[in-house]
């Protein structure tokens, strides 16, 4: 059996199922619990209710990565925040740039721009008219903000840690 531990946060139970039968098929010790992201957000301590969820002991920071396919608007906004206060690794896919607003931590990305500028950007970037330059451009904007406003909370906190390590590549 691997030596790695996979726990599955999702609250569409369908997509729970398939993720724990991909992650059987593989061999992979996974623990599917049907919460999200956004309720970690209010846990005092996300990385002690990740351990309790997975029943595992010795979890730190450093053998953690958070992983989100397919976030939804502010759903991106809630695991960067949740990998900032775990201060572990993170991949996540950003869609849907409108979405679920009402989630997104507060102070966003979205501070560094004006209300009219930052709707616009997500909406250039959600929407099928605009394919190609300007859309592919409206998406590395945002992400890029995302990034920045990671590392900028992140310096906040750690200032004096050495950040060299942190990488801001934006694939898009």
């Amino acid at each position: 059996r691997s030596q790695v531990s996979v726990v599955a946060l999702e609250p569409n139970l369908p997509s729970l199922a398939a993720a724990q039968a991909l992650f059987s098929a593989l061999d992979v010790e996974v623990h599917a619990h049907p919460t999200s992201f956004t309720s970690l957000l209010q846990e005092p301590d996300p990385l002690a209710t990740i351990a309790q969820l997975a029943n595992v002991t010795g979890l730190h920071s450093g053998n953690v990565l958070l992983t989100g396919l397919h976030c939804c608007g502010g759903l991106t906004d809630c695991i960067l925040e949740l990998a900032r206060r775990m201060s572990c690794q993170f991949m996540v896919c950003a869609c849907c740039f409108c979405s679920h607003p009402s989630i997104v931590p507060d102070p966003s990305w979205g501070s560094r721009m004006k209300n009219r500028e930052r709707e616009t950007c997500q909406k250039i970037a959600e929407t099928n008219a605009a394919k190609g330059d300007i859309q592919e451009k409206a998406m590395s904007t945002i992400c890029l903000a995302r990034l920045l406003h990671f590392r900028d909370g992140f310096t906040q906190e750690c200032s004096n840690a050495d950040l060299s390590q942190i990488d801001t590549t934006v694939i898009s």
